[in-house]
């Protein structure tokens, strides 16, 4: 697996949400747009923005995978 730290996506002309990660399958690659991650909807307490930071971090991982989030949660899965 391979991960890329970008400033921001490209907005398309329709936009209406700006996207905080993206996943390459054909390469494994998860992109977190640092950008919108860290200046949208930044948080005061800063153990709230790691968090923050962290679940979409998890979320991006576990797409790339076609699992859910909390799947990835050592101990969840009984494989």
């Amino acid at each position: 697996m391979r991960y890329l730290i970008l400033d921001a996506p490209i907005l398309g002309v329709n936009s209406t949400y700006v996207k905080r990660w993206s996943i390459r399958k054909e390469t494994m690659t998860v992109v977190i747009y640092r950008l919108p991650i860290t200046r949208l909807n930044a948080q005061a307490n800063p153990i709230s923005e790691k968090v923050r930071i962290e679940h979409y971090v998890f979320e991006a991982a576990a797409a790339l995978i076609n699992k859910e989030p909390w799947e990835l949660i050592f101990g969840s899965d009984e494989d």
